[in-house]
């Protein structure tokens, strides 16, 4: 009898810590956005649209980029750059689903390249009020930007 509530309280243990870990473990779920297009995301109850463009057409392969961002609140301009020559697959944004705040859906964060190497996010849009929120803390990655393969 002893045994067999041991072998219960392991079990229990065993879910609760594997539970944890899975509620942690970040989420890879990296897309890169288009160097020009528009995007919908589901954000918990909201519909939010991303939309990347070259700050002027006609500079080529590399340079500023704007990424828009509607949301409940109304339309926000992000500065943001993107390359796509010399072997390079930089785009302006990229976007992640992770839980951020304390609302039990997903937040959907927004990733913009810097040094070729690395994808900082200082915003995200909450899936509680579907609202564009700025982080405390920026979130930092290292990629490999040379080829989308990663995404």
């Amino acid at each position: 009898m002893k045994r067999g509530r041991l072998l219960i309280g392991v079990c229990i243990v065993s879910a609760l810590v594997a539970a944890v870990a899975v509620t942690m473990w970040p989420q890879r779920d990296m897309q890169g956005l288009a160097y020009e297009g528009r995007r919908d995301f589901q954000v918990g109850e909201y519909l939010v649209q991303i939309e990347t463009r070259p700050a002027s057409p006609g500079l080529g392969d590399h340079g500023p980029a704007l990424v828009i961002v509607n949301t409940e609140q109304g339309q926000v301009q992000i500065d943001s750059v993107f390359e796509r020559d010399k072997g390079m697959d930089v785009r302006p944004a990229y976007v992640s689903h992770r839980g951020l705040d304390a609302h039990p859906a997903l937040d959907l964060v927004i990733w913009l390249p810097r040094n070729g190497k690395e994808l900082v996010a200082t915003r995200y849009v909450s899936s509680a009020d579907g609202r564009l929120h700025t982080l405390d803390k920026p979130l930092s990655e290292t990629h490999d930007l040379s080829s989308s393969l990663f995404l």
